[in-house]
């Protein structure tokens, strides 16, 4: 009799594929008070996992009735010691998680830690779907340890976490991360983002961040690393605010979908604020400001629309306010009163 752990489900792209799932690897542990000859033992664990004899000997002499000597070790380690079969140390089946694709969409997925709970990103948001429940069950094992099953009586079975599968493309990520990565290492930048949504529907189809974060070695990175910036940081959105504006000025009538603004020949000082085009523009169609992208057409478009109306499109539009995605520590944004 034991109590064991269901299977952490996986996380699935939306054709199918794995992004993340779990593996049963083995962990050491040991009863104390059945060990007959502790200093030998303890020369033994560490010559075969790696570790000094006096580390294993302290947590042999803990005076506990259980103690963990190594978490989730090697294929390797584990049949040599189980060959050995040491008094008083023994294996337990736990698991470990993989990410297939190594560093692909890792900051969304996040990861999780030694005792198989959600820390980061998707694998922390849906913890509770994904997470197997415990239960205490009656097994049989064969002479290396290994668990013996009837066919068609695997009773973890009710245990399994659940699967979540997402709206994420694998292979549009992957062109995105390529291409993210190239222009982040070309211009000399920190960082980069990159969403690519698909319009009809709403649906992200890839997540993906520069640099890059594998979370099969969490470990090896600083924590800013594992945070996805995309959902945490307010990030200035530039002109493509523009489109949203002359969207809310045609709506309200403010302006017409033929008119013409007058764009200042590139440089407009209004109210003790210089603004500037890229290009010295004279007279410019709703259109052509918005395909030139001109910050002085946009500004005359704004003041036509006003501060209360703009405001309230920009709320009515989401800004200031969570999108509801299940991303940990999602920012709301900046929206000035």
């Amino acid at each position: 009799s034991e109590t064991v752990t269901g299977q952490r489900g996986e996380i699935l792209d939306r054709n199918g594929k794995i992004l993340a799932r779990s593996v049963e690897v083995s962990s050491v542990y040991a009863v104390p008070r059945e060990i007959s000859d502790l200093e030998a033992t303890a020369t033994i664990l560490g010559k075969i996992l790696g570790v000094s004899r006096n580390q294993v000997a302290r947590q042999l002499q803990s005076g506990k009735n259980f103690v963990w000597v190594a978490r989730k070790v090697a294929d390797s380690a584990a049949e040599e010691i189980r060959g050995l079969k040491l008094k008083g140390i023994y294996l337990e089946s736990e698991y470990e998680r993989a990410y297939p694709y190594k560093q692909l969409a890792g900051q969304l997925l996040g990861f999780v830690g030694i005792d198989d709970k959600g820390l980061e990103g998707l694998e922390r948001s849906f913890d509770d779907i994904l997470s197997g429940r415990r239960g205490r069950l009656t097994m049989q094992r064969d002479a290396a340890g290994r668990r013996l099953y009837l066919e068609g009586l695997r009773q973890d079975d009710g245990l399994m976490g659940q699967n979540i599968r997402l709206t994420i493309d694998a292979q549009i990520q992957y062109f995105a991360e390529d291409a993210l990565a190239k222009t982040v290492v070309q211009f000399g930048g920190k960082w980069g983002g990159c969403l690519v949504v698909d319009v009809p529907t709403g649906e992200i189809l890839a997540w993906a961040e520069y640099p890059f974060f594998n979370p099969n070695a969490y470990r090896e990175y600083q924590p800013s690393m594992w945070r996805s910036r995309l959902a945490m940081d307010a990030l200035e959105q530039g002109s493509t605010i523009k489109p949203l504006l002359v969207a809310a000025a045609l709506s309200e009538k403010t302006v017409k979908p033929d008119a013409v603004f007058y764009c200042e020949k590139g440089v407009w000082k209004y109210n003790k604020t210089t603004i500037r085009d890229t290009h010295s523009y004279g007279d410019l169609p709703l259109n052509k400001i918005l395909s030139y992208s001109s910050n002085i057409g946009a500004a005359k478009i704004g003041l036509q629309l006003g501060v209360k109306n703009y405001h309230a499109y920009l709320d009515r539009l989401g800004f200031g306010h969570k999108t509801g995605l299940p991303i940990p520590g999602e920012a709301v944004g900046i929206l000035r009163t």
